[in-house]
């Protein structure tokens, strides 16, 4: 009988071959599925990697994936077709969670007659409304954590109730989340974790056992499952957590703060009520498309709605003979309806009742912000609560009624099916109106594959056109549309493209490169880029809206003589570039640093010889150059005093739902805020709080307004202007000037915003005492704003119409050349004047204006600069003051990639020298002096750059165990300089000397030696383990 219960399993497992239409594939959005799957593998056993990023990035945090993605590399590997590879795939996953669920329902209703419950339980497990929402993008990571959950209930059911060998399944346990990790989800491990820790503490308390005898077996057990599970996982765990600032943790806090979470988690909320949760509803996903494929259907449809009654009632009607049961079977079911009584109010999140500790916990608990997304990170532990009570419902029903009990549960099996009938036709793969993600590659996409992956040497691929500079999505005419560039899907080749994975600074650096295109037809950054060739896309949905910079880019490309055509693959156009790159690894001879407003680097890079160096420094604060004796140029932009802010920080508004001003909610908010006030460190933290709760108070003050509720109004205003009062006392405490005037920006744009929206409510509220409270409001917030300006020591200036009116900080006092650039030509000849001195600008080319030898000292000065009349533009200024480069010499380089996380190099003619890495900066890098002969890995092909100063050998793909190969015994020397805006430099100082004055380095990121260290750990325990397990 169960055997064929297992067949019936495996039919259905089938439905993922329903889902394709010849010749299509799953692809897009955040479906990861690799157009090259062994690659894709390979490039996940290194804790760097050359293919995510513009330049690289850390790729700690997917070392957990390796067995997920071990599969599909596996399967192309014995030679399945690609679309094979993704069917076989699917199928494995598809199933996967039924066999599991089966296995545990095996155990808990082991009779002949219990088929129904077994059949049901498993079919509903794999096949479910939560579920159908992660098939959409085939979330394999949510898939090994949904599979996984079954087994480890099982194991503790096994210890606490039969009284099975804790070791043994410990064992078991920990070799179940070895396999069955959940990639990268972190956060769905520890969703699994609350089912471990709830299963253990429900069946502790429900064992008949005494005491001390369960104790023992539980800790006894625990322990050892932690002890397993950590040892094995030992490869991802400890580089992960070594690096988690690098990783998860620093993405996160960069990305979004304590506004961004709250707003992003009351979003996800909004359907998720207990209601809703309780009728297996509130799937954010389809509340927020009104053009979602399917979601409609399910709202409208009777047979439907019916349907989503029936289940629910199901799983009701199989509590209501409770008292009927004894023994393991009244245990599992007081055990998953207390399971569905823990998962409701988490998967809820911000959703009220419990909304507001949610919220809590959100804010103060430490990388509980991990956990913004609720439903999505705790919802399958209703829907599995629900498959068992639902299938002990069926079971239930089919005794009751007492006729046919096969009919009976195949026609609830038909129900099943109907309930979940886009599982049949893959419908949910249409992600909105046009979208899919279920794609037709064209085969000119593997072509180019191909071209891309020929580079021998660590050169860069420039990607035209770029992503949306607004939403930063990738979008192609074929179908293909995600946060990820479609080179991250075809191998491991480095493409520099702006995309969601750049750092703020890398895509700087993009958008200025191809900017220049636009504005000089040339480019004098790309070489920074480390790119020798480009690809032009010409398939790709370039983004077409007013004020897009990059708008024209490229037409702009192709008439430029930087780039000589090579070839096209298909729609994809290649071009060589024609000029001198910066390798991988170089050694600059000096150094230029630029201040300036980094959306004019464009502008300064085309400053007649400010970047004639190989590298340079960008730094906000002109300050800064005094740090480091390294420079042979300082290049410094005026900044307007006239202009409005032209600061821009991201602003989440999100109302407070249960916490409205004036009401009793809104007190306990009120004393949890500010006890995180007082608990919290730093004054800079305390301003954060107060900014995060003003921003909340704001956007409530629009709901009171509307709602006219005067008490609420005035509570919130009052509030408002206490923050106000707090937020200064706090500056005055601190001493940093940066910090400080970093913080003074972000409040003066926070302050104009709210004024922006308060003054609209204030004007618009009738006479009375709500209008008298908004006015009072507006007058605080302006007069806040003016005391900032005046702490920023530049008081609010009004605008001249005959003068443009600028402040240059001088660094140093010394001979200048000043340059003045406008978009559209002047006269021959511009007036400027300098500290009450006038100068005449003389035109150098198209654009700009130079003053030579201007003596300024340092302190700060103004300018003032005639209005042009047929300049609808503001000229930029920029002060430019030559200096004697210190001594270094640049060596003679030659150096290879032994992996995409260690390179030998060789630097011969030079003791003291710059030495820059053209890759993302982290500080995980080093470098190091070694002395052993490294000549064998110096072979095939070699490639010269910067007229054969430096030479790059062919690259390798070698795993290299580098702390036994090459002993430690130079001093670890870290990146101390950010070079091009993005790259880690050196200062290298030799201390040693040798007769042919030759140095050889280890370039590594250390995290990779933590990975094959932790590697052998979890090796040795795995063959350990499966050793006692034998026994």
């Amino acid at each position: 009988m169960k055997k064929i219960e297992i067949l019936l399993l495996l039919i259905v497992g089938l439905a993922p071959l329903l889902w394709y239409k010849p010749g299509y594939i799953g692809l897009g959005h955040d479906m990861g599925f690799s157009l090259a799957p062994v690659a894709h593998f390979l490039d996940r056993l290194y804790t760097w990697t050359d293919r995510l990023g513009p330049f690289g990035s850390n790729s700690v945090q997917v070392l957990p994936g390796v067995f997920i993605h071990g599969l599909e590399a596996l399967l192309s590997f014995i030679g399945f077709s690609l679309s094979a590879v993704q069917k076989i795939t699917y199928i494995f996953w598809f199933v996967l969670p039924g066999i599991m669920m089966y296995a545990l329902l095996c155990y808990l209703h082991p009779k002949k007659n219990d088929y129904p419950v077994r059949i049901f339980g498993s079919l509903f497990y794999m096949m479910n409304h939560y579920l159908l929402q992660a098939w959409t993008i085939a979330e394999r990571t949510k898939f090994s954590i949904v599979a996984a959950l079954p087994i480890v209930v099982l194991l503790i059911i096994k210890t606490l109730h039969k009284k099975e060998s804790p070791v043994k399944n410990s064992l078991l346990f920990a070799l179940t989340l070895f396999f069955l990790n959940g990639g990268e989800g972190i956060p769905l491990l520890i969703s699994l974790f609350v089912v471990v820790a709830s299963t253990a503490i429900i069946f502790f308390f429900l064992s008949n056992e005494s005491f001390w005898p369960k104790i023992k077996r539980l800790l006894i057990f625990s322990f050892l499952s932690a002890l397993f599970w950590t040892l094995l996982s030992s490869y991802w765990f400890y580089p992960y957590f070594k690096s988690y600032n690098q990783t998860f943790g620093q993405r996160f806090e960069q990305a979004w703060g304590i506004a961004g979470t709250l707003s992003w988690s009351q979003g996800i909320s909004v359907n998720t009520s207990w209601i809703n949760l309780f009728k297996l509803r509130g799937i954010p996903d389809w509340y927020a498309s009104p053009n979602h494929p399917f979601a409609n259907e399910f709202f409208k449809n009777p047979i439907l709605l019916f349907l989503n009654l029936l289940f629910p009632t199901l799983a009701l009607f199989g509590l209501l003979n409770l008292k009927k049961l004894s023994g393991l079977l009244f245990k599992t079911r007081i055990y998953f309806l207390s399971l569905l009584l823990i998962a409701v109010p988490l998967s809820a999140g911000s959703h009220s009742p419990l909304g507001i500790f949610y919220d809590y916990l959100l804010v103060n608990a430490p990388g509980f912000g991990m956990f913004r997304s609720g439903f999505f990170k705790f919802g399958m532990i209703i829907w599995f609560a629900y498959a068992y009570l639902i299938a002990v419902g069926v079971k239930d029903v089919i005794d009751w009624l007492k006729i046919k009990p096969k009919v009976l549960l195949g026609a609830f099996i038909v129900s099943l099916f109907i309930y979940n009938y886009p599982f049949l036709t893959g419908s949910f793969f249409n992600y909105s109106k046009g979208k899919s993600t279920m794609v037709k590659v064209p085969d000119y996409i593997f072509e180019a594959k191909k071209e891309l992956d020929s580079s021998k040497f660590s050169t860069r691929t420039l990607s035209l056109p770029n992503a949306d500079i607004r939403t930063e999505y990738i979008d192609y005419d074929w179908g293909y549309f995600s946060l990820n560039d479609l080179s991250h899907m075809m191998g491991r080749k480095s493409l520099t493209v702006n995309g969601v994975l750049a750092r703020p600074n890398e895509t700087n650096l993009i958008i200025s490169t191809l900017s220049e295109y636009i504005k000089f037809g040339n480019s004098n950054l790309v070489k920074f880029t480390g790119a020798d060739r480009a690809v032009v896309q010409n398939d790709f949905i370039s983004p077409d809206y007013e004020g897009n910079v990059l708008s024209g880019i490229k037409e702009s490309f192709k008439k430029s003589k930087d780039f000589t055509f090579k070839k096209s693959i298909g729609r994809w156009d290649f071009y060589g570039y024609n000029g001198e790159i910066l390798p991988r690894i170089y050694s600059p001879p000096a150094v230029t640093f630029i201040s300036s407003d980094q959306k004019d680097l464009d502008i300064v890079a085309n400053l007649p010889g400010a970047l004639d160096s190989a590298a340079f420094l960008w730094s906000d604060f002109p300050e800064d150059n005094k740090k480091v004796d390294i420079f042979s140029k300082l290049i410094i932009q005026a900044n307007c005093t006239d202009c409005p802010s032209a600061d821009n920080y991201q602003i989440y508004f999100s109302t407070s739902k249960a916490l409205i001003p004036g009401t009793a909610f809104y007190k306990l908010g009120k004393f949890i805020t500010d006890a995180r006030k007082y608990f919290s460190g730093s004054p800079n933290a305390r301003i954060e709080i107060n900014l995060s709760a003003s921003t909340t108070l704001i956007s409530d003050l629009g709901l009171l307004q509307a709602k006219k509720d005067e008490k609420g109004i005035g509570v919130a205003v009052m509030d408002l202007i206490k923050n106000l009062k707090e937020m200064k006392l706090n500056l005055d405490q601190i001493s940093d000037s940066k910090i400080k005037q970093e913080i003074l920006r972000k409040l003066r744009f926070y302050l104009s915003f709210f004024i922006s929206y308060e003054s609209q409510w204030a004007t618009s509220a009738q006479l009375g005492p709500i209008k008298s409270d908004l006015i009072n409001l507006e007058i605080e917030l302006r007069k806040a704003i003016t005391e900032i300006d005046e702490q920023f020591g530049q008081p609010v200036v009004k605008v001249d119409d005959k003068l443009y009116k600028y402040g240059l900080e001088v660094p140093e006092t010394g001979s200048y050349n000043l340059y003045l650039y406008n978009k559209s030509t002047l006269s021959d000849q511009i007036q400027l004047t300098v500290n009450n001195r006038t100068f005449s600008a003389q035109r150098i080319g198209t654009n700009w204006y130079q003053i030579t030898n201007v003596p300024l000292e340092n302190v700060r000065i103004l300018l003032e600069l005639q209005k042009p009349k047929n300049s609808e533009t503001r000229p930029k200024i920029f002060a430019e003051l030559m200096k004697n480069a210190p001594e270094f010499v640049s060596p003679n380089i030659e150096f290879v990639a032994l992996n995409q996380t260690k390179y030998l190099l060789k630097a011969k003619g030079s003791e003291r020298f710059l030495l820059g890495f053209n890759s993302r900066f982290d500080p995980n890098w080093s470098l190091r002096e070694i002395e052993q002969d490294v000549n064998k890995y110096f072979r095939g092909d070699k490639r010269s750059f910067q007229n054969g100063k430096v030479v790059e050998y062919e690259r390798q793909d070698t795993h290299v165990l580098s702390d036994i190969v090459f002993p430690n015994n130079g001093k670890k020397l870290y990146p101390t300089l950010e070079l091009n805006g993005f790259s880690p430099g050196w200062i290298l100082n030799s201390e040693k000397s040798n007769q042919d004055n030759e140095h050889v380095y280890l370039l590594e990121y250390n995290n990779q030696n933590d990975f094959y260290k932790a590697v052998g750990v979890s090796t040795a325990s795995l063959l350990i383990i499966l050793f006692f397990l034998l026994l």
